[in-house]
């Protein structure tokens, strides 16, 4: 069975638990060091300690990344305008980047690194199939293995590792 993990997110998000099917999965984020705690950065607006969509010149922003406090590598684990069914499905080809990227920090104790776990929601591969069509030629071609980028909601979830604080709804964003 094909799990809805989203091509970018292939060697970063293990599976953990037996609910997760063609229309749900849920994981940890582990770098490929094997490192399970990192600092997080998003581009967006913080209201209640949720990081939320922000606007600028117009545009729509809603970004995520991670450092590895082990091995230091940068990791994008969601951007509103790449990846789920409006970021990779209805993408704006000519939306200009805009990264101040901000370092999150745990509401309770000021920590900086913490543990993640996504999850995802997809219609399925056949609604993705139904839904796009397909072009055999030409820039931007979408393939049906391309079903997993288009999922239709995502949740991330922390975990201070410092004093254990856990978000599991800090990002709590629906893509469709």
């Amino acid at each position: 069975m094909m799990l809805p993990i989203p091509t970018h997110l292939k060697t970063l998000l293990h599976p953990q638990g037996e609910d997760n099917h063609e229309f749900y999965v849920a994981g940890n984020i582990i770098c490929s060091c094997g490192e399970e705690h990192f600092e997080i950065y998003y581009v967006g607006d913080v209201i209640n300690n949720i990081v939320v969509v922000c606007t600028h010149a117009g545009y729509h922003y809603l970004t995520i990344a991670v450092k590895c406090s082990k091995c230091g590598k940068l990791h994008l684990i969601f951007d509103e305008n790449q990846h789920g069914w409006n970021g990779f499905v209805c993408r704006e080809t000519d939306v200009p980047v805009y990264e101040p990227f901000q370092l999150w920090r745990c509401p309770k104790c000021e920590g900086n690194i913490h543990k993640l776990s996504v999850h995802l929601h997809s219609e399925g591969k056949n609604d993705f199939i139904e839904e796009i069509g397909f072009e055999t030629e030409g820039e931007g071609v979408v393939t049906e293995e391309d079903w997993v980028n288009g999922f239709s909601w995502i949740t991330i979830s922390t975990q201070c590792t410092h004093c254990q604080f856990e978000d599991p709804k800090w990002i709590d964003y629906e893509t469709m």
